[in-house]
């Protein structure tokens, strides 16, 4: 069986790299039976290519070091060639325990005698898949912090938001045409925005034109421009958004209210890049990039020319609603929480427990927008340093606060400590690590902090402690 035929069960994939001792099926077995997906590979036959492609879906390797201390070192640098965070475990009994020093020295995450309790080994492989499981977090975490920093105006660790993240830092660089669909107040002009940042036209200006907030008796000029004289009281030129935006980019909110008789105009200037400004008899060619938004709706009741829609849309990115993000919506408020106490020249130290529940409860009809107006509330009228529930707003403190079972609807049922967790993680990262002003978003006092802090650091220290005086338990 070789390293990639990990696919059947649910349990921790554990690779044993068999160097012939004889106890590599017996260990199969017993691990097996404890519920681990297991494969054993020859030694001899392990390649490192082979390795790279099975590391990704590995929890742990199993080797043996009784007649081959350098193979087991071998097999270590294989491991740590193919994934860094991958742990590596060794068989060592009492009389190799100075080559299983080395090996541990060398990165091997643990050693453990095969003779005595097999009980101490799965205690080993546990330390090693939790280790391996925080590894895959930690990665995850900095990812999120990195896309974070690309793009400050779209904060968020939800699947949604971070696939949406994803996507737009690979495509903010190009010159394709991106249509943002989403609830309304879902933060569409920030992504706009973003790309607009991350791309080559950063330089350039960011110019905004609402479709929906002009007359459409209006919108033809301001959108494409007017010379002088085009009609009666066009008394100057008018260069009109598309020419204003040279250089940079363009953004269309809600495109879908363009009346159908300017439809087939666009879809001509996205063709050719090239306008015709009301009035003018020649073309004036362009260098735009265009950016547009519209509702889920308007999208599903064609509003659009077919033929616009997909000219407008060669990249699309979907923003989900706030209801739909989980815990994000704990980071977006600490976030706005900051800034509106710090406009009001107040000092705030975050939501008190039950405020935090509503926030995690409340639906959020109005997204991301809605949520900015009720924390600015609940800032002006808050007499403390701390958001109470009766500093919310009605619709928030008539909502049923979230229990654990209810924190977060789509990243599964999460109790409160686990909710807590996530939001010290979440304003550490907004924080940018300052302990101190985390502390005070939070409403702890930094000794608190600390402490809660202290839980993670105390289990990574008494895991190198195992590792350190496990074979001398034995």
């Amino acid at each position: 069986m070789g390293p990639t035929s990990l696919v059947e069960k649910n349990g921790p994939r554990v690779l044993i790299v068999d160097h012939g001792e004889g106890r590599a099926a017996l260990l199969k077995a017993e691990l097996e039976a404890r519920g681990n997906e297991v494969a054993i590979q020859s030694a001899g036959a392990l390649a490192a290519s082979a390795l790279a492609d099975a590391a990704a879906s590995l929890d742990v390797v199993v080797t043996d070091v009784s007649g081959d201390a350098a193979g087991a070192q071998s097999v270590v640098r294989q491991a740590h060639a193919a994934d860094p965070s991958l742990p590596v475990v060794l068989l060592a009994p009492p009389q190799v325990r100075a080559a299983a020093v080395d090996a541990v020295r060398a990165g091997a995450f643990d050693f453990v005698s095969p003779v005595t309790d097999v009980e101490a080994l799965l205690l080993a492989l546990d330390r090693a898949v939790a280790h391996r499981r925080l590894g895959r977090e930690l990665s995850r975490l900095r990812n999120t912090v990195e896309l974070g920093a690309r793009h400050p105006g779209l904060l968020g660790r939800s699947h949604g938001m971070q696939e949406l993240l994803r996507v737009l830092d690979r495509v903010a660089d190009s010159e394709a045409t991106v249509l943002v669909t989403g609830e309304p107040g879902t933060g569409k002009e920030q992504v706009a925005r973003a790309l607009h940042r991350g791309g080559r036209r950063a330089a350039g200006p960011f110019v905004a034109l609402s479709c929906s907030a002009i007359p459409p008796e209006l919108l033809e000029r301001e959108l494409f421009g007017q010379v002088k004289g085009a009609f009666p009281d066009a008394s100057s030129d008018r260069l009109g958004a598309l020419r204003e935006a040279r250089g940079g980019t363009l953004f269309l909110d809600d495109v879908q209210a363009l009346p159908a008789e300017l439809q087939p105009k666009l879809l001509r200037v996205l063709k050719e890049r090239k306008v015709l400004p009301v009035g003018a008899e020649r073309e004036v060619s362009l260098d735009v990039r265009v950016v547009s938004a519209a509702s889920p709706e308007a999208v599903a009741s064609r509003q659009l020319r077919e033929d616009l829609y997909y000219r407008l849309g060669v990249v699309q990115l979907s923003l989900p609603p706030l209801r739909e993000r989980g815990t994000d919506v704990l980071l977006l408020a600490a976030s706005m929480l900051e800034l509106h106490a710090r406009a009001a020249g107040k000092v705030s130290k975050g939501f008190s427990e039950a405020a935090t529940a509503r926030l995690l409860s409340y639906q959020w009809p109005g997204n991301v927008c809605e949520l900015d107006t009720c924390v600015e509330f609940a800032v002006a009228l808050t007499r403390g340093e701390r958001i109470e529930v009766e500093d919310l707003p009605e619709k928030l403190r008539s909502t049923p606060p979230a229990s654990g079972a209810a924190a977060s609807p789509v990243e599964g049922w999460l109790p409160m400590d686990e909710v807590e967790r996530r939001y010290i993680q979440a304003v550490l990262e907004h924080v940018k690590g300052n302990k101190r002003r985390a502390a005070a978003l939070l409403g702890f006092d930094r000794t608190t902090l600390y402490r809660k802090l202290g839980r993670d650091a105390a289990l990574a220290a008494h895991r190198q402690g195992l590792r350190l005086d496990a074979p001398a338990q034995k």
